[in-house]
């Protein structure tokens, strides 16, 4: 029997990670490489600290939008039906604004993902022990909103989803790994991602997911 479609107040309390984690930080720093600071003649630079914070924060603030509203729509309509009207209408963003971020379908769903991974990783690694940290990244993927929306209503993207190959994905979770101080091998990679993606298309119960966690636990550390 088909899950019945998420309601707003349960949506929108999911979705309550699209707060900062200071985490993420973490995981960023290991995954992505530094980016240099402008030089002050730099052109792209705005005038003043204050004016380029706010620039900042102001963007900052449109992407949360925009990936929120991406989330929210396929939550409730499942993957196929998601609009760039729709996603930038949900986030309370200009569509204008959302074309800044996304130049279409594709590289919002890109957007989305990289977030996501980010945000799991980030959890991965703030969590004080390697099989509590499995296990909070494993309830997090079965009881995700945009996934029981895709299940419902996206059945055939859900092969997509669970293949785990994702170039960026794979570059996230190794940085994730790294960070709490694990061996990053293809195989204990392939092994680990494998283990999450078969939550996205069987979610299983917490009881199942806390053991399939311990186990995992011992075959990592």
């Amino acid at each position: 029997m088909a899950a019945k479609p998420a309601d707003a107040s349960h949506v929108e309390g999911q979705l309550s990670f699209l707060a900062d984690d200071p985490v993420v930080d973490a995981v960023r720093a290991v995954s992505d490489p530094p980016r240099p600071e402008p030089e002050p003649g730099d052109a792209t630079v705005i005038n003043g600290p204050n004016t380029r914070l706010r620039a900042g924060n102001a963007m900052h603030r449109a992407r949360e939008g925009v990936i929120r509203g991406a989330l929210e729509t396929i939550a409730r309509r499942g993957i196929r039906r998601l609009t760039m009207a729709e996603a930038a209408d949900r986030g309370g963003v200009a569509r204008a604004t959302l074309y800044n971020h996304a130049r279409d379908k594709s590289a919002l769903l890109d957007l989305v993902l990289e977030h996501e991974i980010q945000r799991l990783a980030a959890q991965f690694v703030g969590a004080p022990s390697l099989e509590q940290a499995l296990t909070e990244v494993a309830d997090a993927v079965a009881v995700h909103p945009a996934l029981a929306g895709i299940r419902e209503h996206d059945t055939a993207a859900l092969a997509r989803l669970a293949t785990a190959s994702h170039v960026r994905v794979r570059e996230l979770a190794a940085g994730a790994m790294q960070a709490r101080g694990l061996q990053v091998t293809e195989a204990a990679l392939d092994l680990s991602l494998r283990w999450l993606a078969s939550f996205v298309s069987v979610p299983s119960d917490g009881q199942s997911r806390r053991l399939q966690a311990g186990a995992m636990a011992k075959t990592l550390s």
